[in-house]
């Protein structure tokens, strides 16, 4: 079947409809980013929170109105909650903000929000979708939360999540572990300060899991894995790692040939 796989990086922001789509039969899945670590702080003598990691939402049989814009959203740091990658809306990247009043996106998934000061980062919700779309053909999982930091070390990154289930918690009050992505398939990193892993779902392009933290000055915070994994806190006096952006795939079966039509005379 043929598939589209577009990353923030490539900076496409429409989707023209193709020659041989086929309304009754395709997906569109979107993979939100993941939340920057927080960085830890001296005055509070505590490491940085994690960030969480990004929803997976999965629309079916859509039949959308051509050319569909796309958005992925902010960077997701602690006070981002409400952007996302987004298939259709209005190209923000934000229509969950209050109020909106405009269209609504075909296929959604929240990012997982940045490490706060206090806390371990929200993992993403699961995206909602609404539009044109067939009761109970939508779907979606959770980003896993970033961890809660302790002394020196931050708390671990959340893994995103993907058609195989949610993301994984990041580990807080010292172990500092990355959460595992994609229901378990993409692993939890053990390891502080290294970039989570990824495990390939579409061809090349993968659910990620969380950045291990970071501790003290001597360890940096690692970075989520691709795709849209949260990224390690930091130690106590060092920066977060970053999370990841997010991903959308779009898959369709081209409809079947018509058959010939053969005339049948009765003289």
């Amino acid at each position: 079947m043929p598939q589209v796989i577009i990353t923030a990086a490539s900076g496409i922001t429409s989707f023209a409809r193709p020659a041989d789509w086929n309304p009754k039969n395709n997906t569109i899945e979107c993979v939100g980013r993941g939340g920057n670590g927080g960085g830890g702080s001296v005055g509070a003598g505590s490491g940085g929170p994690g960030g969480g990691g990004g929803a997976y939402a999965i629309a079916r049989n859509v039949d959308p109105t051509f050319p569909v814009v796309i958005a992925f959203g902010s960077p997701a740091n602690w006070s981002d909650t409400d952007w996302g990658t987004e298939f259709g809306g209005d190209g923000s990247g934000n229509t969950a903000r209050f109020p909106y009043t405009g269209p609504i996106p075909y296929c959604r998934a929240n990012n997982g929000v940045g490490g706060n000061p206090t806390m371990g980062g929200s993992g993403g919700l699961g995206g909602q979708i609404h539009r044109n779309i067939p009761s109970g053909a939508t779907g979606g999982f959770s980003g896993g939360a970033g961890g809660v930091p302790d002394y020196p070390a931050g708390g671990g990154g959340g893994g995103a999540a993907g058609p195989n289930g949610n993301g994984g918690g990041g580990g807080s009050f010292g172990s500092g572990n990355g959460g595992a992505g994609n229901g378990g398939i993409t692993p939890a990193q053990p390891t502080l300060g290294v970039a989570g892993n990824s495990v390939a779902v579409w061809d090349t392009y993968g659910v990620g899991g969380g950045g291990g933290a970071g501790t003290g000055n001597a360890v940096p915070a690692g970075a989520g894995g691709s795709y849209g994994g949260g990224g390690g806190g930091g130690g106590y006096i060092s920066a977060g790692g970053a999370g990841q952006p997010g991903l959308i795939i779009i898959t369709w079966e081209p409809p079947a040939a018509a058959p010939r039509q053969h005339a049948i005379i009765i003289a």
